[in-house]
């Protein structure tokens, strides 16, 4: 069975998850994030152009911090 899933469901997961961050955190790393996503039932690995892909579109910014490995990591709140 396929569910459709809402953008808006997806964009309610992101500002929860951003909202409950410690004041000090800038935001969140990326695979916890998508990790946390997936386990939702929101995100499923590998989709582009997803309800998640839109609404993290519309909730953040990517900020370009990356990894020794010149992968990015981190997603952060607008």
């Amino acid at each position: 069975m396929n569910k459709k899933i809402k953008i808006e469901w997806c964009e309610n997961f992101i500002k929860a998850k951003f909202k409950k961050l410690p004041e000090f955190a800038k935001g969140i790393e990326t695979n916890c994030f998508f990790k946390m996503a997936e386990k939702s039932g929101l995100y499923i690995v590998g989709t582009y152009g997803s309800p998640m892909s839109q609404a993290l579109e519309n909730l953040t910014e990517v900020k370009i911090v990356q990894d020794n490995n010149g992968n990015y990591i981190f997603l952060r709140s607008t």
